[in-house]
């Protein structure tokens, strides 16, 4: 998926480049186009490096650079959960690293730190989702009531002002995550 991305971008930005030499080689007959191909190709090559490190998160008012949003930063996290039959609420943080093609999750409460061992956001039915599989890495002091274990979230990051979405684990505990961003 993220090579297939990356040469779909390599080959469209080669083509805008080679066919801007073209047109500007139309007004300066100078120009030699056979000459200018390597300079074409190390043009194309630096642009696809730009956007996809740094421009696919440019957003100028309605004007996006990319569909995927941008979720980097630290989040402040609600979690709630039922456990032994009592509701309870539990504040996290969230660090969320992403570039173009990948994103990783981790979560850290005072007993434990979950990292994504996948991670990537879907369209489904109009809506985006970021949906992860986790480890749990619980503190020693607190492994007996709460040992590692593995779970799934599906956040709901439409509207990145309101994010939310469920999780559940193999210890069969579920629960709501309510996220804000921080920076």
């Amino acid at each position: 998926m993220k090579t297939n991305m990356i040469i779909k971008i390599s080959i469209y930005t080669t083509c805008i480049c080679f066919a801007a030499l073209c047109i500007f080689s139309f007004f300066f007959p100078e120009i030699n186009i056979l000459k200018s191909i390597s300079t074409v190709a190390a043009v194309a090559n630096a642009l696809v490096i730009i956007y996809c490190k740094w421009a696919w998160k440019i957003q100028i008012k309605k004007i996006k650079f990319s569909s995927i949003p941008n979720l980097n930063g630290k989040w402040e996290c609600i979690i709630k959960y039922n456990f032994d039959g009592n509701d309870r609420e539990k504040i996290s943080e969230v660090n969320i690293e992403q570039d173009l093609f990948g994103i990783n999750v981790i979560l850290i409460t005072d007993e434990i730190k979950s990292n994504a061992i996948t991670a990537s956001i879907i369209n489904e039915h109009g809506s985006k989702y970021l949906i992860y599989t986790y480890r749990t890495t619980p503190k020693q002091d607190v492994r007996d009531k709460n040992p590692i274990q593995y779970g799934t979230a599906k956040i709901d990051i439409s509207d990145i002002n309101n994010v939310y979405g469920e999780y559940w684990t193999t210890r069969k505990t579920q629960g709501m995550m309510y996220l804000k961003k921080k920076n």
